[in-house]
């Protein structure tokens, strides 16, 4: 057994994960060691480690997000709060009732309205990382271009959103700093 501890500056505190040593190897300048790490610690790993690294806008107003289980899903959806959005994927949260429905699902569809558009998107995504934040479930999700009906339209009018995000940005930061 091994207790294997990870800070970095993008830790609020260091990180700790028990684990097991499968392999040490002896070299002439140090000692090689590769660790399984206990399935809930793997688990707390992955998602601290494998975020997304593209560039996220969040919307100044509140976003409310549909959430259903595929396209042949009838139901009126789950509902929930987009906190950002990139090229790549998006995050959202949810209630302790949403999460009841869809703790088990991988494969997500989403439906929601961007503001200034008029047309909704829709996206099937693939969720990446669930983890509690304050009261409400965030998910992590990934877009699934193949899944997606008419991708490339979708792809469109989000990076269209985002530009207009940035530029609202940089003149909101221009605009304080004149003041």
């Amino acid at each position: 057994q091994a207790v294997v501890g990870f800070s970095s500056a993008d830790l609020e505190k260091p990180l700790t994960a028990r684990s097991r040593v499968i392999f040490r190897r002896d070299e002439s300048d140090k000692l090689v060691y590769e660790f399984q790490f206990s399935a809930i610690d793997g688990e707390t790993l992955n998602a601290v480690f494998r975020r997304r690294t593209a560039a996220r806008v969040k919307p100044p107003e509140v976003v409310g997000v549909t959430v259903r289980t595929g396209y042949d899903d009838a139901s009126a959806g789950t509902s929930s709060v987009l906190n950002d959005v990139s090229l790549t994927g998006l995050s959202i949260s949810l209630g302790s009732q949403g999460e009841t429905l869809l703790h088990d699902k991988e494969r997500l569809l989403l439906s929601f309205k961007l503001p200034g558009q008029d047309k909704p998107i829709e996206l099937v995504g693939i969720v990446r990382y669930r983890r509690m934040a304050g009261t409400m479930i965030r998910y992590g999700i990934e877009y699934d271009p193949k899944g997606t009906r008419d991708y490339s339209s979708q792809e469109e009018r989000l990076a269209s959103y985002m530009v207009k995000r940035k530029i609202e940005s940089v003149q909101q930061t221009l605009g304080t700093r004149a003041a």
